[in-house]
């Protein structure tokens, strides 16, 4: 009999529409029969759902069992996160199945009490992403994401608690933040970076605040540290994302607008030969770039998430340093683009990195537990 899904995604959107239809697409090349959307269903609409559809397991991004009121116990679910949301992290401790989207975030829940603790990165359906274009001679870069809007004073004049009973200002922090970003190994010094900084983030009790000190202030930080790289050494670069490109005088220019479907990406990627990618974890615009044929330029930051996806420098990404001004990877950026290596990136992607390849795990991971008769 073919395991039963149900799988949800957070909301109705643009991403999270043309993303659910992959992932589906991806359990469903696995073996499995799948039903479910974009928007959690809760209360008796989701019992009546999980009533009629019968499924084995529930997988939903970024929710866990322990948030789900009445969650029927026996059925497993399959907490896939993507993003912590301001969450505290040791609420999700409780998750039956967690997979994490960073390999770095495992250390957050060393008292995790599930079933099944681990690390998902994300995949890409190749029939979507796929080279089409001719291979260009220059280095033209492309960025997909959105920018955070400039901060209103109101924020920047916010209080926040230090550990030594005192308070700093919201925008006495922001610069210690870009700096670590920039410099991580001389700032965190081998200790903890909150305490370095004297930041008792425990203490911060608005959700808003916590959420802008433990995340918005770093994404902040990477897309603009990454960016100015790319500005610097002279490179054309075009954003795609949110309009809040436009509220930044220096972007402004180079804003391509929002790509609403994995058709407008494609073609976007097929005008690049680069992309540009700012943070420590492989997002899914890497494995959707990398299949369309994209050198991946990623940040230098020390990070382990890349371990294990057999990729190889020089062939299918390039390193950058935050701690220098200018790519110190311009004169290979130039040689890689010309030696087109396009479908060997595609077929490392082909390999490894489809979005059935990400299905088969969970399946496996779901089975290996199965045996070992966990308690849910």
């Amino acid at each position: 009999m073919p395991t039963r899904v149900l799988l949800y995604l957070p909301f109705e959107s643009p991403f999270y529409n043309g993303l659910y239809p992959q992932i589906k697409k991806g359990f469903e090349q696995a073996g499995c029969i799948v039903e479910g959307g974009c928007g959690y269903l809760d209360g008796d609409d989701f019992l009546r759902k999980i009533d009629s559809f019968r499924p084995d397991f529930v997988f939903e991004m970024n929710r866990s069992r322990s948030e789900i009121k009445g969650f029927p116990k026996g059925l497993r679910h399959v907490c896939w996160l993507v993003d912590y949301w301001g969450r505290r992290f040791e609420t999700l401790d409780d998750a039956d199945f967690l997979y994490l989207f960073s390999r770095t975030w495992l250390k957050l829940h060393q008292k995790f009490r599930g079933n099944h603790l681990d690390v998902l990165h994300p995949g890409t359906d190749p029939d979507l992403y796929c080279p089409v274009s001719k291979t260009a001679v220059d280095p033209s870069v492309i960025f997909l994401g959105h920018m955070t809007k400039p901060w209103l004073e109101t924020e920047l004049d916010r209080i926040v608690p230090t550990l030594n009973g005192g308070t700093v200002r919201f925008k006495e922090i922001r610069p210690w933040i870009h700096e670590y970003i920039s410099n991580p190994g001389v700032l965190h010094d081998g200790t903890e970076l909150w305490k370095t900084l004297n930041i008792d983030v425990e203490s911060i009790d608005d959700p808003a605040l916590y959420y802008d000190v433990t995340t918005r202030l770093f994404r902040e930080g990477r897309r603009l540290s990454a960016i100015d790289r790319v500005l610097e050494s002279g490179f054309a670069i075009h954003f795609y994302g949110n309009e809040n490109w436009l509220l930044r005088e220096r972007y402004q220019t180079r804003y391509r607008g929002m790509l609403s479907s994995p058709h407008e990406m494609n073609d976007a990627f097929n005008q690049n030969t680069i992309l540009l990618h700012d943070g420590d974890m492989p997002h899914f615009r890497v494995f959707d770039g990398m299949a369309a044929g994209l050198l991946i330029l990623r940040p230098d930051i020390g990070s382990d998430d890349w371990a294990g996806l057999d990729f190889e420098e020089e062939q299918e990404y390039l390193t950058y340093r935050l701690d220098a001004k200018n790519l110190s990877c311009a004169e290979q950026m130039h040689n890689l683009v010309q030696r087109d290596l396009r479908m060997q990136r595609r077929a490392r992607i082909l390999a490894t990195h489809t979005w059935a390849h990400r299905a088969t795990k969970v399946l496996n991971d779901l089975k290996t537990s199965s045996k070992r008769k966990d308690v849910v």
